[in-house]
């Protein structure tokens, strides 16, 4: 049973092998890992041992099983009977790599584990490879929410038009009543941020209940491009904690992401002429 998270990384991938291989630094790349100390002597290398202490769980040896600098990097642990094999594999392309993060769980509880945990698990992963990208490519954002992609019939340079169409009429929006409900900052909701061509348009916004970001990220791939929406969020107090359960718990949020996706991939597909 195997449960991975890819992502493409605008970074070379020289710049992703060195934090992949830093293991004692990842604590500071993700809140999936509260700390991590190598137990043996040399470099890392196969035979390598570290204990690695992550939330709400004992801390766990993991041994380095595989190191192939700078492409792949895997190393094991055993927890009540289940073999753990967590990997990382970095392949170089256009403009970055890839990072493709994976998990492999094998033994008698294997299939009942990843069925009962596969979503948290899912979300680690995920979250661990938010941490590398924003790390590699120098990006200062509020905590990983999740993730959605959509494919697009043309490439990124054709699809770009769209995502800052979507983004002027997202931004160009004036909520009055909810901007007082909620002190929106901007009064739209999102302010443009960040706009690296054709590549990653930020969005950025603030409430009493939340800090938060979106990026529209773009990458080619064979047969067009990949369009993702990548949500950031920081929920303070338990009134951000409300807010938060309000919006993220119940899948609305989900549901909202995947319908701009829709619209942005629409319009960069020529099905309609405007968001």
């Amino acid at each position: 049973m195997v449960i991975h998270d890819e992502i493409f990384i605008a970074a070379p991938p020289e710049r992703v092998w060195e934090l992949t291989e830093d293991v004692e630094g990842w604590p500071a790349l993700t809140p999936t890992m509260t700390s991590v100390g190598l137990t043996s002597d040399g470099p890392l290398g196969p035979g390598s041992t570290a204990r690695v202490k992550q939330p709400r769980l004992p801390s766990a040896t993991w041994t380095v099983t595989d190191l192939d600098p700078p492409r792949r990097f895997a190393w094991q642990t055993r927890r009540n009977g289940v073999l753990m094999t967590g990997s990382h594999e970095i392949e170089p392309t256009g403009g970055g790599c890839r990072n493709r993060l994976s998990l492999e769980l094998e033994g008698p509880g294997a299939g009942a584990l990843a069925t009962v945990a596969r979503p948290v698990l899912h979300k680690a992963i995920a979250t661990e490879n938010d941490g590398f990208r924003r790390a590699a490519e120098g990006l200062n954002r509020p905590t990983y929410v999740d993730e959605h992609r959509v494919d697009l019939d043309v490439q990124a340079t054709q699809a770009w038009p769209a995502v800052v169409g979507f983004a002027e009429h997202l931004t160009g929006q004036e909520h009055a009543l909810l901007s007082r409900a909620l002190g929106l900052e901007p009064s739209a909701g999102f302010s443009v941020t960040q706009r690296e061509a054709p590549r990653i348009l930020g969005l950025t916004g603030r409430h009493r209940f939340s800090r938060y970001a979106l990026d529209f990220r773009l990458v080619d791939v064979p047969g067009g491009s990949e369009l993702s929406a990548v949500t950031y969020a920081d929920f303070p107090g338990p009134l951000g904690f409300a807010y938060r359960s309000a919006v993220i718990g119940t899948r609305g949020h989900v549901l909202a992401v995947r319908r701009m996706l829709r619209k942005i991939a629409a319009t960069a597909n020529g099905d309609v002429k405007h968001p």
